[in-house]
């Protein structure tokens, strides 16, 4: 008894460090949504316990609505761009980036208003600057397309053969948000996967 006891704490406790880990690298950085000298839940924001978004993110307990009108960057903008966009295929991740980076809800809004984030505690303001990427994404990097898909000119994008790309991270293949982006990290501003100094981040992917 006291054996499986032991195990079962150990399997919670290696459960538990990670969580914990992408929690202290979101507090005080632009991510933190509490506001200022709040000692509350700075997950709740994204993710919540109960209650989460039943079409989207359920995985992730995802808190906040996701919305899928979005003008992309594709080959109508660069002919020369040979990847097929679709944003809303494959895991989605990107969806869940815009869900406040479109600049569509304040930041305390919830999926369901029922779960409104009390404004007292959370920010409620939209999110601005740089930040806001709006729904027109034409003059932002691709998202939501296949990384495969962009390697038939080896003089721009290096051959993806299931390797590494560095530390971009493709998404079941994709090129996501969160190829470039780690969320719960920002010793790269902002939120880069490593450092960018002589372009080495654009350069894992752009030969």
């Amino acid at each position: 008894m006291k054996i499986r006891l032991f195990l079962i704490l150990m399997v919670a406790c290696a459960l538990t460090a990670p969580l914990a880990a992408q929690k202290s690298g979101v507090l005080n950085t632009k991510h933190d949504l509490r506001t200022g000298g709040n000692t509350g839940d700075a997950c709740i924001v994204c993710h919540t316990p109960h209650n989460a978004n039943p079409t989207a993110g359920t995985a992730l307990l995802w808190l906040r609505a996701v919305r899928t009108a979005y003008s992309v960057y594709d080959n109508t903008v660069n002919p020369d761009f040979s990847g097929t966009v679709d944003i809303t295929g494959g895991n989605q991740v990107s969806l869940l980036c815009l869900s406040c980076h479109d600049g569509a809800a304040a930041l305390n809004v919830a999926w369901n208003t029922a779960y409104n984030l009390d404004p007292a505690r959370y920010k409620s303001d939209i999110i601005a600057g740089g930040a806001n990427l709006g729904t027109e994404l034409k003059n932002d990097h691709p998202i939501g397309f296949l990384y495969s898909d962009t390697t038939s000119d080896p003089g721009k994008t290096a051959d993806y053969n299931g390797t590494p790309l560095g530390s971009v991270r493709l998404q079941a293949g994709r090129v996501e948000c969160a190829s470039c982006h780690q969320v719960h990290n920002n010793t790269y501003e902002p939120f880069l996967r490593q450092a960018n100094t002589n372009s080495a981040l654009c350069l894992a992917c752009h030969k």
